[in-house]
């Protein structure tokens, strides 16, 4: 799905997703990322259910309002402790289907807020 058109290289925008990639900046990615205003970074996990404290601890060391976590094609809750993660440090902490979350950052991405999302493939196993 196509959702937006990228006429500057200043953000990050996600600009179509499908099933299996998700394009930014006229970049097709097929591998679990983050992506915040300054990059795209490969997330070395390989689905949402391998996800704990540790993955996120790179993450914790940028300023950051809000970080959304998408899952594939349907919402996978990882561990209490790494909610309770993000809530220590005052960060907000979405999960959200894969297509939702692209959506969303790229909104709160053209509001100006301090906004990264970490995006698993929908097609990955999950």
């Amino acid at each position: 799905m196509k959702i937006t058109l990228d006429n500057s290289d200043s953000d990050y925008k996600i600009q179509s997703y499908t099933e299996a990639t998700i394009a930014i900046n006229n970049k097709v990615i097929d591998y679990p990322m983050i992506v915040n205003r300054s990059g795209v970074y490969a997330w070395n996990v390989k689905t949402a259910n391998d996800l704990h404290t540790s993955h996120f601890q790179d993450i914790l060391k940028h300023k950051l309002e809000i970080f959304i976590l998408g899952t594939g094609t349907i919402r996978i809750f990882p561990a209490k402790d790494v909610a309770m993660l993000f809530s220590t440090n005052r960060i907000a902490f979405e999960v959200m289907d894969t297509g939702a979350a692209c959506r969303t950052y790229n909104i709160l991405l053209s509001e100006g807020r301090d906004v990264s999302a970490g995006l698993f493939m929908q097609g990955n196993p999950s």
